[in-house]
């Protein structure tokens, strides 16, 4: 047992009831930089943060009455003045009386998790940042065509508030025939791995919350293998009424070509 402790990578340190150092392992040397007699009959503030000293009363505290702590993560100071992030699992030592006698620690190195976390969050917040103010609607939906996620344009986009799309079947979006035919166009790529839209993208329709049609340019990416698809959507309606008023002119040039022509000829 003693061999398994003093070769653990993890610090195992040994504390009487009063927080007094009793034991001190090769794993908490490496971590906080102290060699055993430098912490062995010293008191634990010595590891503590100034602002964390009540905090190690509480726990003392608990521990007296018989109570086990498991992963509490706090902060200690190594040697060199780092601050570390730590997890603790703490367990009271007994006597043969089954008296509370002492104090046993365990104690990892989380920074680089911390760290791992820090990123990811700063991650998360950048893309939802994005999605927030993103002009397109951008929607995720699983391989049923449940919606799973939305951003806010696709609430202006549709009128629809959030909570009345998440669950829903993406479907509810779509003028028919789209609408009927939706779960068909899943279950045909699920089966046969054809693709018609995702990857490719087009241009389509869609429907509102109060069942206007409007014309979209639709872009669909696979996430996830059969099991999570985004879509971004654009609303191009003013596009595609510029384009037909551009048309007409046109046709209205054309007419009045052939009429001065004709009139030319009379």
């Amino acid at each position: 047992l003693a061999s398994i402790v003093e070769c653990s990578h993890d610090a195992i340190i040994a504390r009487d009831i009063d927080g007094i150092g009793t034991g001190w392992n090769g794993g908490a040397e490496r971590m906080f930089g102290y060699a055993p007699h430098e912490i062995i009959g010293r008191p634990a503030t010595v590891l503590i943060p100034a602002d964390g000293r009540d905090e190690e009363t509480r726990i003392l505290a608990r521990l007296r009455r018989g109570e086990q702590i498991e992963h509490h993560e706090t902060t200690r100071v190594a040697r060199d003045g780092r601050v570390l992030s730590v997890s603790m699992t703490v367990s009271p030592l007994r006597d043969d009386a089954g008296r509370v006698a002492g104090v046993s620690m365990i104690v990892r190195d989380i920074a680089d998790r911390k760290r791992m976390e820090t990123e990811l969050s700063l991650g998360r917040e950048k893309s939802r940042a994005i999605l927030d103010t993103a002009v397109a609607a951008i929607i995720s939906i699983d391989g049923q065509g449940l919606i799973l996620s939305i951003n806010p344009a696709t609430e202006r986009m549709f009128g629809y508030a959030a909570a009345e799309m998440i669950g829903q079947n993406v479907k509810i979006l779509m003028p028919s025939p789209y609408h009927e035919e939706h779960d068909g166009y899943l279950a045909r790529y699920k089966a046969t791995g054809e693709r018609r839209i995702i990857g490719i993208g087009r241009e389509a329709q869609a429907r509102r919350k109060d069942g206007t049609v409007f014309a979209i340019d639709l872009a669909v990416s696979e996430v996830e293998r059969g099991t999570l698809f985004t879509g971004i959507i654009r609303d191009i309606s003013d596009r595609k009424a510029a384009e037909a008023k551009l048309r007409q002119a046109d046709r209205l040039a054309s007419i009045g070509t052939l009429a001065a022509g004709l009139g030319h000829d009379m």
